[in-house]
């Protein structure tokens, strides 16, 4: 795409049509297994609360227990249903975003793969079609200090939708689905004002996810990008595009190795 379609799918993707999933189409999940990463608060409460209705043993995985547990309370409530708490700092590795969810994916496939029909969603972002990916900006030093907070922002969701893309070429002989999406939330692009004037509310937020992890036919959407709300789209051409894949992905593979070789045993 070129920069001015890019900026065209934000500013349409941050006004959606109507939706036509509704969460009472999903079917009963029974018998399944959801992690949820930052399901304490917003989208990921709102994502964990839809999957426990549904029938979903949840896991609330987040660094703060206290967050979580006052998270489980409110669900409970909500629901009547109990999640469990997973205690997962993203931020132990470096980079939250993306290296961080990397590396939860790559540790969770013998399970994943082991279970059949698993699918991982991540969410990226509107922000991912402004984003580049800029290799001395992803470590600490003049290059990353020199971007403000909004271009390394987009810079991740963009590698969020790279790695999704990635994954579900090299997962799908192991039954895995990978799907990234748009939830609908507007990245910071219009300033803070005008921002929170155009912020999906939760329950919508949570719908183009929810459809990619629970719907059957979302099973065809492997290496897709979704955006809102639960439709098919297209990000920045440089997702599709395997040798910034194959470098991004060498990359995160690097720094999980050197992270791991420090690891105490």
């Amino acid at each position: 795409m070129s920069g001015f379609q890019n900026g065209w799918q934000v500013l349409i993707q941050n006004f959606p049509p109507k939706p036509k999933f509704k969460t009472d189409q999903i079917p009963d999940l029974s018998g399944r297994v959801a992690i949820v990463t930052g399901g304490n608060g917003w989208i990921g409460y709102e994502t964990a609360k839809v999957l426990l209705q549904h029938g979903t043993k949840v896991y609330i995985a987040a660094r703060s227990k206290s967050k979580a547990d006052a998270a489980i309370a409110a669900l409970a409530q909500d629901t009547g249903k109990d999640a469990l708490f997973l205690e997962l700092d993203l931020a132990s590795i470096w980079g939250t975003n993306v290296l961080g969810h990397f590396y939860l994916a790559e540790l969770l496939l013998p399970a994943l793969a082991a279970a059949g029909g698993a699918r991982v969603v991540t969410t990226s972002s509107a922000g991912a079609y402004l984003g580049t990916l800029e290799y001395a900006t992803m470590r600490d030093g003049p290059a990353r200090r020199a971007k403000t907070t909004e271009e390394l922002y987009y810079q991740s969701k963009l590698g969020n939708a790279v790695v999704a893309h990635q994954a579900a070429k090299r997962y799908a002989d192991k039954g895995v689905v990978s799907i990234s999406v748009n939830p609908g939330k507007a990245p910071r692009l219009f300033g803070r004002r005008t921002n929170a004037t155009i912020l999906q509310p939760a329950p919508f937020g949570a719908l183009t996810q929810l459809f990619a992890a629970t719907m059957p036919e979302a099973a065809q959407y492997n290496g897709e990008f979704l955006i809102p709300y639960a439709r098919l789209g297209k990000c920045r051409k440089e997702v599709y595009d395997d040798a910034v894949g194959e470098k991004l992905w060498k990359c995160l593979e690097g720094e999980v190795r050197a992270f791991e070789s420090v690891i105490p045993e």
